[in-house]
């Protein structure tokens, strides 16, 4: 289930598609992200191979920050519809 769809679907064109998992890891009032050259942004990915959500929080958190995750609970998810200038029509979920 989605609860959040942004932008909206063109019809008759082909996306994308790209699963992808991502942490909220709160300390008090402090938010931890990632800075990268485009901005910052939270911390996750997209999945891989078989990878289900939690495998792909976990492995992408000891990438990008070298910790383990203890995830608590969901959230929420949301879906994009936009084009991409080097994917095209792009669709992350």
């Amino acid at each position: 289930m989605v609860d959040k769809t942004f932008g909206e679907k063109v019809e008759g064109n082909a996306y994308y598609d790209r699963l992808g998992a991502y942490l909220i890891c709160m300390d008090g009032d402090k938010v931890a992200v990632v800075k990268t050259p485009k901005g910052y942004f939270l911390l996750g990915g997209g999945l891989e191979g078989n990878e289900n959500h939690m495998d792909c929080i976990k492995r992408e958190i000891l990438e990008e920050i070298g910790f383990t995750a203890n995830v608590h609970s969901y959230i929420c998810s949301a879906e994009e519809y936009w084009l991409h200038k080097e994917l095209g029509y792009f669709h992350p979920v």
